[in-house]
């Protein structure tokens, strides 16, 4: 499958938008095709934490060209009402280039995140936290490219933020058609100090800004486009959309206001 792949992946990624309106009408297209047995469907509640270097050089990046970004990032999943799947998390480094993204991942144990972040967690610890069938080299090879995008010294927190995602993959050609909804946006993400750090969305505090409308996202491998996702949208054009420009946007005009 598509996103199966644990620890490398590189594929088309298209972002549609919806108004709140045409998000319950989407919903019920998504379930239809949920009877095809060649396609799963699963749904999760997702908090995402994103890091950058103390300069914020990935957020200052991004937003001066946003059509080629790397996002370093945490990556949690729940079930649909909050609560936690297992005590791991993911580390991922994206890297967008025009309609294209490469994404390398390795999980780590939640307690670990803090370790990460000052830049003293070794292979050995991260080795500790993969299943027993996972091949070690493949973890080796997702660490050091993920370290080679992250760059020398600490990482900081962003910001966060959580959605309730509907994901559909399979069919011919193997494709992922998502639907990202109740999307919230954290400044200061609470949560993650302390020697029991939680990304559970509860733990994140207020939202600096609620996404209304829902986000379609469609993955792809080759040059052409999978047919049970293209029917089923219906959409105008793909659109820029990046919770990761819009939480470094937030954090900018944030930084820029004059204190009273």
């Amino acid at each position: 499958m598509l996103m199966t792949e644990r620890f490398q992946l590189s594929c088309v990624e298209l972002k549609y938008l919806l108004g709140c309106d045409e998000i319950d009408p989407f919903l019920a297209t998504l379930g239809s095709t949920s009877r095809d047995p060649a396609i799963r469907r699963d749904e999760w509640r997702i908090t995402t934490v994103y890091l950058d270097r103390e300069d914020r050089f990935f957020a200052q990046t991004a937003l001066r060209r946003p059509e080629r970004r790397t996002e370093i990032r945490l990556r949690e999943f729940f079930r649909p009402q909050g609560h936690p799947l297992s005590p791991f998390v993911w580390v991922e480094s994206k890297q967008r280039n025009g309609r294209t993204a490469r994404v390398r991942r390795f999980q780590i144990h939640r307690r670990l995140v803090g370790r990460l972040l000052r830049g003293d967690l070794g292979e050995d610890q991260i080795l500790d936290c993969q299943e027993r069938f996972v091949e070690p080299d493949r973890v080796r090879q997702a660490v050091r490219e993920v370290r080679s995008v992250a760059g020398p010294g600490p990482l900081v927190i962003s910001g966060a933020t959580t959605c309730l995602r509907t994901a559909l993959e399979g069919g011919s050609p193997v494709a992922r058609l998502t639907l990202d909804r109740e999307i919230r946006y954290h400044l200061e993400p609470a949560g993650l100090a302390g020697p029991d750090p939680t990304l559970e969305p509860a733990s994140l505090g207020q939202p600096a800004l609620e996404e209304r409308a829902g986000i379609v996202e469609m993955k792809y491998r080759g040059g052409r486009r999978p047919a049970w996702c293209d029917h089923r949208l219906g959409l105008e054009g793909p659109r820029n959309y990046s919770k990761f420009l819009i939480l470094s946007a937030l954090a900018a005009a944030t930084t820029r206001r004059p204190s009273a």
